[in-house]
């Protein structure tokens, strides 16, 4: 992706001008990436939190729950991260279990 800090902006502005969309969900998880991608891990965080709370049953869930531990773990949140990595591990162990231990 050539710019992806305009993409971000783009999927940002969808997300809030369209709250009621069925494409919410994967512009939460694109926003979310590309905000990992750009290093901007509270952005990250942000995205992810607002996915598993408006769409509980996501099938991003794993990512989510994982991305989401990983960023409090960079923030020196260890205790605060457990309950998010555990849920990665649960909803795909294959994928997560040896990232999120």
């Amino acid at each position: 992706l050539k710019r992806p800090t305009e993409a971000v902006a783009v999927l940002d502005d969808l997300i809030a001008r369209y709250p009621k969309s069925t494409e919410r969900e994967a512009a939460l998880n694109q926003a979310a990436l590309l905000r990992l991608s750009l290093n901007d891990v509270p952005g990250m965080e942000r995205n992810y939190r607002q996915l598993l709370a408006d769409f509980p049953k996501t099938k991003y869930a794993d990512q989510a729950n994982y991305w989401v531990g990983w960023g409090l773990v960079q923030a020196k949140k260890e205790k605060d991260a457990v309950p998010f990595l555990r849920n990665a591990r649960e909803l795909d162990d294959a994928e997560w279990g040896a990232k999120a231990t």
